[in-house]
């Protein structure tokens, strides 16, 4: 009996240890299914967390899955997403998006080219699609679809100011070197359509005779435009017009400006002594056209042409004249310095033998500047500074630069005035690098035997002794007017034999390993 209670009693210590077995099982399973709940609920709050719309859709285009965010922009809940093809919801069309056909989407590998797409509203989005293998062999496809709208409205933007910088600059060149009222018109017409994003222009002076406002000179396309204009109009105050259609003053001649494409326009009055003398009209294809910053600029442009109109009407002497000339360059100047560009290409066009100069050195001068270890930000300086170094030969007659022969001693005391005149241009800039010092020093020497102040040794900024090297490198290197160009080996030559005594030792030392351990090459010398 005692071997029966026994047997018993160990038949029951296995059931209840079996017991306690499968509840450590059950317990353990309950955690696993609690962790891949949770872990779902992880993901969907992650991905409704996306600001962009996302969704899956399978081989046929049919919604599978979708974030918050997509189902908002369809304006559906997400029961009514699921099965339903994606172009039924967001964004609608007649079929999927281009690129987005089966046969091409699964064909690829698992990441398909950006596709670009715009709404009716205007919205521009981004779908950057995904392919997903499934464990059937299914594959589904992932969209990301990104609102770049504010991207690429600022990137517009940026190339509309970048124009009309570009145009302001060149309206500025233009006027500076006109002679009469007529030749300003014809520029101004030519340059408004050739370098701006104007699609049309005339400009147009009042006979005195008459006092009609009779145009002067008006773009090739529109010259039937041009005849129907009417003899007179009010032309006290700029005049903008972002939509010809919404625009109630312009419904008496709407569909005849609208027959040639326009559909904004802008009138600028131009007044001499304060009383209205011309204007000028430019038009556009493009609606919305001139935003706050663009009627600004354009109204710039009006007031340097009035200045430019004041100063032909004079009628002193032509010492006075040329005078009044000089402080029109004055003013413009503030203009120009928003595109350093400009200025250089405005130095180098007096310039013929050393166009491409200042370009030059200021490739060598930031490739010598990252040889030496300078930090990005002064290498973003030096090379500003390198770009206008020359910019005070403005003021030296171009018949002196492009002289074929030596300079006369008086020749070239006038030309070693161009540092410390490109200084007095841009020292009331307020730069973040010391780029006026830059365009002074940059023919000072370490012994103190350079220009315009005699400066040695330390006094002379470092970006100056670099562009200092690098002005000398491309000079002996290139061609000038009164002899070939000597070499870049003669110009390593010259720079090694007056290292330490005119040049930083330091700085020929980097000039010298680009060229000969680097292999660098200035662009058009051999």
């Amino acid at each position: 009996m005692n071997d029966r209670v026994a047997a018993f009693q160990d038949t029951e210590s296995d059931e209840a240890r079996t017991r306690r077995a499968m509840l450590h099982i059950l317990e353990d399973l309950q955690r696993e299914r609690d962790a891949i709940r949770n872990a779902h609920e992880e993901w969907i709050n992650t991905v409704d967390a996306v600001r962009d719309p996302m969704m899956v859709h399978d081989g046929e285009c049919r919604i599978v899955r979708a974030n918050r965010a997509y189902a908002e922009r369809a304006g559906m809940s997400f029961q009514q997403l699921l099965g339903r093809p994606y172009w039924e919801c967001f964004p609608k069309g007649d079929g999927p998006l281009p690129g987005c056909a089966p046969s091409e989407l699964f064909a690829g590998g698992n990441r398909q080219p950006e596709q670009e797409f715009a709404l009716p509203s205007g919205e521009i989005f981004v779908s950057r699609v995904f392919i997903v293998p499934r464990g059937s062999g299914e594959r589904h496809a992932l969209h990301l679809l990104e609102d770049v709208t504010e991207q690429k409205t600022a990137e517009r933007r940026i190339r509309t100011l970048n124009t009309l910088y570009a145009t302001l600059s060149a309206v500025n060149h233009a006027i500076v070197h006109s002679r009469t009222r007529h030749e300003i018109a014809e520029r101004i017409v030519r340059i408004s359509t050739e370098i701006g994003m104007f699609c049309g222009a005339w400009v147009g002076f009042i006979d005195p005779a008459t006092g009609r406002m009779a145009p002067a000179a008006w773009s090739t396309s529109l010259g039937a435009y041009v005849d129907r204009l009417p003899a007179s109009a009010d032309y006290a105050s700029a005049y903008f017009c972002n939509d010809i259609a919404a625009d109630a003053a312009t419904l008496p001649w709407r569909a005849f400006a609208e027959s040639f494409g326009i559909h904004s326009f802008a009138a600028i009055p131009l007044q001499v002594d304060g009383a209205p003398s011309g204007v000028v009209h430019l038009y556009a294809k493009a609606r919305e056209m001139f935003s706050p910053e663009v009627r600004a600029l354009v109204l710039e442009m009006g007031d340097d042409i009035t200045y430019a109109l004041e100063t032909l009407e004079t009628e002193r002497h032509r010492r006075l004249a040329e005078s009044a000339l000089t402080d029109n360059q004055a003013k413009l100047r503030r203009s120009l310095v928003a595109t350093i560009e400009a200025i250089a290409a405005t130095v180098e066009t007096r310039d013929p033998y050393t166009a491409g100069h200042q370009r030059r050195v200021a490739d060598l001068a930031r490739a010598i500047g990252q040889e030496m270890g300078l930090g990005e930000s002064a290498l973003e300086g030096l090379h500003f500074g390198a770009l206008i170094h020359d910019l005070g030969k403005l003021q030296v007659p171009a018949e002196i630069l492009a002289k074929p022969t030596r300079l006369s001693k008086l020749e070239f005391e006038l030309i070693k005035t161009h540092p410390q005149a490109g200084y007095d241009i841009v020292k009331g800039i307020d730069f973040p690098w010391p780029v006026a010092e830059m365009v002074r020093q940059h023919h000072e020497r370490l012994d103190g035997s350079g220009y315009p102040q005699g400066l040695q040794g330390d006094a002379i900024a470092m970006e100056a002794r670099i562009l200092a090297v690098a002005d000398v490198v491309e000079a002996m290197a290139s061609h000038r007017p009164y002899r070939a160009g000597l070499g870049l080996d003669a110009a390593l030559h010259e720079i090694e034999g007056k290292r330490g005594v005119w040049f930083d030792a330091g700085v020929v030392d980097a000039c010298v390993r680009l060229f000969k351990a680097r292999g660098f090459k200035l662009s058009g010398i051999s």
